[in-house]
C-alpha cells in the first residue's frame, strides 16, 4: 500500500496529484471501498490552481442524510445514521470556514448555522452533525440536510466530503459538495426497479424566488414528464422517481410515466434567469439490495456561440433597422438576450450607428455591428463561469439610384429614311451619394441601343425597322457602385413606335419633261405609254418630285 511503503499513519487524510502544465488533459479518480461491509463510494477530486485570483467560494452538499433515515432509503428500522463532514485544508495557511445546515423534514424545513471552523495548515477535521449541539436544534424526524460551506481563497484550497453512514459501515450513503449554479443542468441516468430507486433535488443558491423545472426524460428521449416549483432562496424542490411512477402522479401538463419504465435521463432549468442561473442539484441512485445510495452528477450547459440579427445587416443609405442579440446554448438552441445586452457599438461610425438595438445607415461602405452580454460559458470543468460575449453582425450600407421623369417613346424610322428627327432620347439617373461613384447602365433589348453608358445620362436610340409589341415593353436598367458597392437597379421602360402617316414636305416639277412619239399600236416611249388607234402623236409629260416625312404621335406629342 502506498500509505505504509511511505511511512503514514493513521485513520483519514488526502491526496494531491500535481501537474507541471496541461492540467486540464488529466483526471483523476478516487474510489473508497470496504471489503468487509461491501460498502463502496466514488470520491469527489477537486481542482486547484495556483494562478486563481482567491475570492469567497460559496460550496454545497444538497442531500445529507441526516441521523434520522427517510423511510425511502429502505434500511433496517433500528439503524441510525451518522452524519459526518470531512474537511482538509490543502493550503501552508490557516483556512477560516463558515457552515451552516438547512434540514427539512416530510411536513417542515429549517435552517441551523454551525460554529465557525479554522483549519490548521494541512489540517484535516472531522465534523459530527449529529453531535448533542445540531440535534438539539433539529426535530429528530429530520432526514435530509443541505450543507453550505464558505471559505475564502482558491479552488482546491479546501476539500470537504460529507457522508452518512451506521456505526458498522453497511448502511449508509455520501453527498458530494459542489460549488456551481447553473441555469441549465444536465443530469445521468436516473433508476427504478424493485430494487432501486432514484430521488433527484434542485435548490435555489441565489438570493431572490426563482421558478424551477425539472424535467424526466424515458424512452430514448420520446417521452418526457415536468415538474415545476417557485423555489425561495434555499429552498428545494424534490422528486422520488419511483414514487411518481408507482403513484402515475401527473406533471404540470396532466402526463404520467408508464409503470414499466425503469430508467432514463433528467435536466434542470432555472426558467427566470437564462444568461447565468442559481439552480444546484443532487441525485442518488439507491440500492435497497446493499443499503447504499450513490450520487450522479449532472453538468452545466452554458453557451458556447453569440451572433447579432439579422446577420449580414444590409440595406440603402438613410435606413435602418432593429437588432437582435443571440446565444447558442449546449443543445444547440438559440436564445435571446436583447434585453440583457449592453456596449452596442460599430466599428465604422461613418458607415453605421449602433446603439439600443438598432442600426441606423448613415454612409456607403461596410462595418461590424457589436454588444456586450455575460453569460455561462460551457467550461464544465469550471463549473461555467460567467464571462464575456460579444455578438457581432457584418454591416454593408448601399448606394440608391433612380430614374428621373422623362421620355417614354421612340419613334423607329424605316431603313434608308435620310436625317430622321426625334430616334433617340435622354434619360437621366439621380444617386446618394451624388458623386464619387459610376453609372452603369444597360438593357436586354435589341430595338434599341445605349450610348454614354456610364454617366448619370444614357442616350437611347431606336433600331431602325424594330418597333414595340405593347406598350412599355422595353426595360432599361441603371445601378450605382460606389466604394465598391452596388445600388439595386432602378428601372424605367421604352416603347419604340412605329410611323404610320406620311406628311408631304416639298413638291418639284421637272421643268425639262419628256417628248413621246407614238403611232397606232406602236408604243416608241421608255418612260410612258400611250396606245391609240389614230395618230401618229406627239406629246411632252412632266414629271413632279415629292418628298414627305413620317409621323408618329404618342399622345403626348408628335414626331417627325
Amino acid at each position: 500500500m502506498v500509505t505504509k511503503a511511505a511511512g503514514l499513519s493513521g485513520l483519514q487524510g488526502g491526496l494531491t496529484v500535481s501537474v507541471a502544465s496541461a492540467a486540464g488533459g488529466l483526471i483523476a479518480s478516487h474510489i473508497l471501498f470496504d471489503p468487509t461491509t461491501g460498502m463502496s463510494a466514488i470520491m469527489k477530486t477537486f481542482d486547484g490552481d495556483p494562478a486563481e485570483q482567491p475570492r469567497v467560494h460559496t460550496l454545497r452538499a444538497p442531500m445529507m442524510a441526516l441521523s434520522a433515515p427517510d423511510p425511502v432509503l429502505a434500511f433496517p428500522p433500528d439503524i441510525a445514521l451518522i452524519p459526518q463532514l470531512f474537511l482538509r485544508n490543502t493550503t501552508a495557511q490557516p483556512l477560516n470556514t463558515t457552515l451552516a445546515l438547512a434540514w427539512r423534514t416530510p411536513v417542515k424545513s429549517g435552517r441551523l448555522t454551525l460554529p465557525p471552523t479554522t483549519l490548521a495548515p494541512g489540517e484535516v477535521r472531522v465534523l459530527n452533525l449529529a453531535d448533542s449541539t445540531s440535534q438539539a436544534q433539529m426535530p429528530a424526524d429530520a432526514s435530509w440536510g443541505t450543507v453550505v460551506l464558505q471559505y475564502e481563497g482558491r479552488s482546491g484550497d479546501l476539500v470537504p466530503i460529507a457522508t452518512s453512514f451506521d456505526a458498522s459501515g453497511r448502511y449508509g450513503l455520501q453527498t458530494p459538495f459542489s460549488e456551481l449554479t447553473a441555469h441549465l443542468l444536465k443530469g445521468s441516468m436516473w433508476h427504478v426497479d424493485l430494487t432501486h430507486d432514484s430521488l433527484i433535488t434542485t435548490g435555489n443558491g441565489g438570493n431572490t424566488p426563482i421558478r424551477a423545472a425539472l424535467t424526466l426524460f424515458y424512452n430514448s428521449g420520446r417521452g418526457s414528464y415536468t415538474m415545476e416549483k417557485l423555489l425561495a432562496p434555499g429552498e428545494q424542490m424534490w422528486a422520488d422517481v419511483g414514487q411518481i411512477i408507482r403513484d402515475q402522479a401527473p406533471d404540470k401538463d396532466g402526463k404520467t410515466i408508464p409503470t414499466d419504465v425503469m430508467m432514463g435521463s433528467y435536466e434542470l432549468r432555472d426558467l427566470d434567469h437564462l444568461s447565468a442561473g442559481s439552480l444546484n442539484e443532487g441525485k442518488l441512485v439507491l440500492d435497497r439490495t446493499w443499503g447504499h445510495g450513490y450520487y450522479g452528477c449532472t453538468i452545466c450547459c452554458g453557451y458556447h456561440a453569440s451572433k447579432l440579427n439579422p446577420n449580414p445587416f444590409s440595406g440603402l443609405i438613410g435606413t435602418g433597422g432593429s437588432d437582435q442579440a443571440q446565444a447558442e446554448d449546449c443543445s444547440n438552441t438559440w436564445y435571446d438576450f436583447t434585453g440583457i445586452a449592453t456596449n452596442w457599438a460599430s466599428s465604422n461610425t461613418g458607415v453605421a450607428t449602433v446603439a439600443n438595438a438598432y442600426t441606423n445607415l448613415v454612409g456607403v461602405g461596410k462595418a461590424k455591428g457589436s454588444a456586450h452580454l455575460q453569460l455561462a460559458s460551457t467550461n464544465i470543468h469550471t463549473n461555467c463561469p460567467v464571462v464575456l460575449f460579444v455578438p457581432q453582425n457584418p454591416v454593408t450600407t448601399t448606394p440608391t439610384v433612380s430614374v428621373t421623369a422623362g421620355p417614354t417613346a421612340i419613334v423607329a424610322f424605316h431603313t434608308g429614311a435620310s436625317s430622321p428627327q426625334s430616334a433617340s432620347v435622354n434619360i437621366t439617373a439621380a444617386s446618394n451619394p451624388s458623386s464619387g461613384g459610376t453609372f452603369q447602365w444597360a438593357t436586354t433589348s435589341s430595338k434599341i441601343s445605349l450610348s454614354n453608358q456610364n454617366s448619370a445620362t444614357v442616350t437611347v436610340s431606336a433600331v431602325a425597322d424594330q418597333w414595340s409589341t405593347s406598350a412599355g415593353d422595353i426595360s432599361v436598367t441603371v445601378t450605382y457602385t460606389f466604394n465598391g458597392i452596388t445600388s439595386n437597379p432602378a428601372t424605367t421602360t421604352i416603347t419604340i413606335l412605329k410611323p404610320t402617316g406620311l406628311t408631304q414636305t416639298s413638291s418639284t416639277l421637272n421643268a425639262t419633261g419628256h417628248t413621246c412619239n407614238s403611232a397606232p399600236s406602236a408604243n416608241k416611249c421608255t418612260s410612258s405609254t400611250y396606245t391609240d388607234t389614230g395618230g401618229p402623236y406627239t406629246y411632252t409629260s412632266y414629271v413632279r418630285t415629292i418628298k414627305g416625312s413620317e409621323r408618329e404621335s404618342d399622345g403626348t406629342a408628335t414626331f417627325t
